[in-house]
């Protein structure tokens, strides 16, 4: 794999999830509450790693909160570096060394 890459998945997408978290919660302390509205949907976007905290959330809200925020973040890490491998992989199957995983046609 190439590791001079300027923008990696693995890196956006848990820095996504963690701005996204922690933007809600400052609504929610600012009552802003338009933006606290966004960790509904960050739960829903969680989904396999929000299921703990959809059970333990009304006993322990706290725990449920940082549950999200680590647990979601580290999950969002490894989508970000599944999705590196797969678009790598495809790439060096089709022998494609321009660097884009969807080279311009050249049929002229």
């Amino acid at each position: 794999m190439r590791q001079h890459k300027m923008f990696r998945l693995a890196h956006i997408l848990p820095g996504l999830h963690l701005s996204i978290c922690l933007a809600s919660y400052v609504g929610i302390f600012l009552k802003l509450l338009y933006l606290g509205m966004m960790f509904t949907y960050v739960l829903i976007a969680d989904l396999p790693v929000s299921l703990v905290a959809y059970l333990t959330g009304f006993t322990y809200p706290l725990f449920a909160v940082l549950w999200i925020m680590t647990v979601g973040t580290v999950w969002w890490y490894g989508l970000g570096r599944a999705a590196e491998y797969v678009i790598e992989w495809i790439k060096d199957s089709r022998g494609d060394q321009s660097g884009s995983l969807f080279p311009p046609d050249k049929r002229s």
